[in-house]
């Protein structure tokens, strides 16, 4: 499942970014890896910190001071087995995972640094879907009147719902057409079936 993703997520992003580098002069692309963790409840709590991969094309503004572009990701999540061993007795044959699909429009603003071209400081906010889904799997023992007997749990939960994200970070310098940015995001998705989350990401910016 991981592998079909990730090429379906690199041909998404072939066809998106890669006609851009050759015409669009005021566009940025970026290229974002990083790490990312949930804080939510159900199945959401027996996943834990995973790895995200992110790719965002930006249409650069009032003298490259103001970004507007859109975003998409893909975060995925492993899974907590102590959590899972320490709520269930005698649990067995654990597996799943977690992942998450961000699509969002995002708008970075640049604050003005006199004197810096190498470091520059920056806001971001941005506002979208997120695609969450869960999968659990394992054995463990119950107690009844008449008995221990072995239970099968296997469960996957997939829900979509609209989101926010908020950001602040830097890039760092400035090597030809080469920039690279670091940022920490929080992002808001409403409703119980998706989980609230944070990433760290480290980047790329391509500026054609």
């Amino acid at each position: 499942m991981l592998k079909k993703s990730t090429v379906f997520l690199c041909i998404i992003f072939s066809l998106m970014f890669i006609p851009l580098l050759n015409y669009a002069k005021n566009t940025s692309i970026v290229v974002n890896v990083g790490v990312s963790g949930v804080s939510g409840d159900g199945d959401w709590e027996y996943v834990k910190t995973g790895f995200l991969f992110m790719g965002s094309v930006y249409y650069r503004l009032l003298n490259d001071s103001l970004w507007v572009g859109a975003t998409i990701g893909y975060n995925n999540l492993s899974l907590d087995r102590e959590k899972i061993e320490d709520d269930y007795a005698n649990v067995k044959n654990i597996s799943g995972s977690g992942s998450m699909i961000e699509v969002t429009p995002k708008v970075r603003a640049f604050l003005p640094m006199e004197g810096s071209q190498n470091v520059k400081i920056f806001g971001q906010v941005g506002a979208g879907m997120y695609r969450g889904k869960v999968s659990l799997e394992y054995d463990y023992t119950r107690y009844s009147w008449y008995g221990y007997y072995k239970v099968h749990v296997d469960r996957e939960d997939t829900s979509t719902n609209f989101g926010l994200n908020f950001g602040a970070g830097l890039t760092i310098g400035n090597i030809g057409n080469i920039q690279f940015e670091i940022i920490p995001t929080f992002h808001l998705v409403f409703g119980d079936e998706i989980p609230n989350y944070f990433s760290l990401r480290a980047g790329v910016i391509i500026n054609p």
